[in-house]
């Protein structure tokens, strides 16, 4: 994993982000001792009374940049991990992570020093662009594993036709499991097990034939 180009790169546009979220989350705590606007009465009787037990704007400002944070990074965390088993260009993917870790530091910086709009949107919205671009090829990566065209209803074995032909089956025990093969939908053979009356399903365990 370590010789991962692609997920070495990905590891640390994730660590600067996450350290990013830490930074926030220090700077909303320290607002809220400065502005004396503490979320639970024990810490407002700690420092000063419970007169200090409510809510400030500065204090929301720096909880709502935070929670936007978690909202957004989150799911990048998940779709680079699994966009870096791809197999994609190093230099196409650092593009990525390049563009949302950006995005989401123009943000933050947008949204604590109160920056005139749309500076926080457009930094939101370019942030998304990767994000998008990632999880439509997982999708096109994947998806050749669930969808299949054939169904192998009521069939026991099958012949094996040359690539461009179709399925020709010969016998009809329904209660004996076999491995079949199955054309799917974006013209890729897969090995499927099937057993009675299920028909044919790339849900299931699939492996590609390649050759």
């Amino acid at each position: 994993m370590m010789e991962n180009k692609v997920f070495m790169s990905f590891t640390f546009y994730s660590t600067i982000l996450i350290l990013k979220m830490y930074v926030v989350a220090i700077i909303t705590g320290q607002v809220r001792l400065r502005k004396k606007a503490f979320a639970n009465p024990e810490d407002a009787l700690r420092n000063g009374g419970l007169q200090y037990y409510r809510e400030d704007p500065d204090v929301e400002r720096c909880r709502r940049a935070h929670r936007n944070d978690m909202e957004n990074i989150f799911p990048f965390l998940f779709l680079g991990a699994i966009y870096s088993l791809l197999d994609p260009s190093p230099a196409v993917a650092r593009i990525h992570f390049f563009i949302f870790c950006m995005g989401r530091i123009v943000h933050t910086i947008a949204y604590l020093l109160q920056l005139k709009a749309p500076t926080r949107s457009v930094a939101y919205s370019v942030a998304q662009l990767p994000c998008f671009s990632m999880a439509l090829q997982i999708l096109l990566a994947t998806t050749p594993y669930w969808w299949c065209q054939q169904d192998l209803e009521g069939l026991r074995t099958f012949q094996l036709p040359p690539e461009g032909e179709g399925l020709s089956a010969r016998g009809a025990g329904k209660e004996d499991a076999v491995t079949a093969r199955c054309l799917c939908a974006f013209g890729s053979w897969l090995t499927i097990p099937w057993a009675g009356n299920s028909p044919c399903s790339c849900i299931w365990d699939t492996t590609f034939l390649v050759g």
